[in-house]
């Protein structure tokens, strides 16, 4: 029996799947594990791509197909935890490939002696990928450079094995048992936000995360700065809701970034010419740790130090709105007669 499902869950991907699926039947050996496919309600040609996929591999890997009606990130990776019989499950995106080497570290570590029985899921980092662009340069460029991913395991590759706060859903192998006994995700949080509160259930369980290096998959993020852009911006205000459910999310460094992130917004309320300053240093910073980490390229250092700060203003900008939002409807709900408007 395989000991690993790999989970996909997929919402009108018709773009991406077909690449995936060819890289499955790549990398993997028949019948070594199951497939997992949720459909969270994909209104373009993806249902015609799983279906015409599964038909053509019924004798290789057993593979199954949950369609869903309503298009719930949360609740469509609970359908892989919840229908899963297999001792482990994979989850990763439709615009991530793997490397025959890559998943056969992945398979490696689940008989390493690091894996004891508390701890709940493993992952690694995820290597941008694409076309050479401004996107492309700049996301590599930022996944080498401490201050464009602030330590974020989503972004960088983990130099060792370390335990983690989080794990990104895009890489990440996860105890069946032990993700059901959690309760899976938070149904709460959609579109974002559903593997921060996976993360955090198995953490308030007493069981630990680890992120493991060399076992990277390729990521292919979108070419297109405005679609990154409000991505980051819905990534900032996850980071508030989940915070609200989770406090332990905003502890340590992560609540340090947003403190100061608000410290200089009021600062530069006051002397918006420091801004000038500011970036700056900003950009001398970047270019020293760019230089540190062995790019030398000026089209790459640029790509990555104008995506690094539109990325992060999108993403301050997200966590402040989410913010504001949490302020005014705790103010409505605890002082509700001084906001309730009077009936004429």
């Amino acid at each position: 029996m395989p000991a690993v499902t790999i989970g996909l869950v997929i919402h009108n991907e018709s773009l991406n799947l077909p690449g995936l699926l060819q890289n499955l039947e790549d990398i993997l050996i028949p019948d070594s594990v199951d497939i997992l496919i949720v459909d969270n309600a994909s209104t373009d040609s993806t249902p015609e791509i799983v279906k015409k996929w599964q038909d053509a591999q019924t004798r290789k890997w057993k593979t199954s197909i949950i369609s869903r009606r309503v298009n719930n990130l949360a609740e469509a990776r609970n359908d892989v935890i919840q229908n899963a019989d297999t001792e482990w499950i994979f989850f990763t995106d439709a615009d991530c490939r793997l490397s025959s080497e890559s998943w056969q570290k992945h398979l490696d570590f689940i008989d390493s002696p690091l894996l004891t029985p508390r701890i709940a899921a493993f992952g690694g980092g995820n290597r941008p990928c694409g076309p050479k662009s401004f996107m492309t340069r700049g996301l590599q460029t930022m996944s080498l450079n401490g201050l464009a991913h602030m330590g974020s395991i989503q972004l960088r590759s983990p130099r060792s094995t370390e335990k983690v706060s989080l794990l990104s859903t895009c890489n990440l192998m996860l105890r069946t048992r032990i993700a059901q006994e959690c309760g899976g995700c938070d149904t709460r949080f959609h579109p974002v936000g559903e593997d921060l509160s996976l993360c955090h259930r198995l953490l308030d369980k007493g069981y630990s995360l680890l992120a493991v290096p060399h076992i990277t998959v390729d990521h292919y993020q979108t070419q297109n700065l405005k679609i990154w852009s409000k991505k980051m911006f819905r990534y900032g205000g996850a980071q508030i809701k989940v915070a609200q459910t989770y406090p332990r999310h905003l502890r340590g460094p992560r609540g340090l970034q947003l403190l100061g992130g608000l410290l200089l917004s009021g600062y530069f309320l006051i002397h918006p010419l420091q801004i000038i300053l500011f970036l700056g240093a900003y950009a001398a910073l970047f270019i020293l740790l760019s230089v540190q980490s062995g790019i030398t390229n000026g089209k790459n250092i640029f790509s990555g130090m104008s995506l690094s700060f539109i990325s992060h203003a999108c993403y301050f900008a997200g966590e402040v709105d989410s913010l504001g939002r949490w302020l005014c409807s705790t103010l409505v709900r605890f002082f509700p007669s001084k906001f309730q408007l009077e009936k004429e």
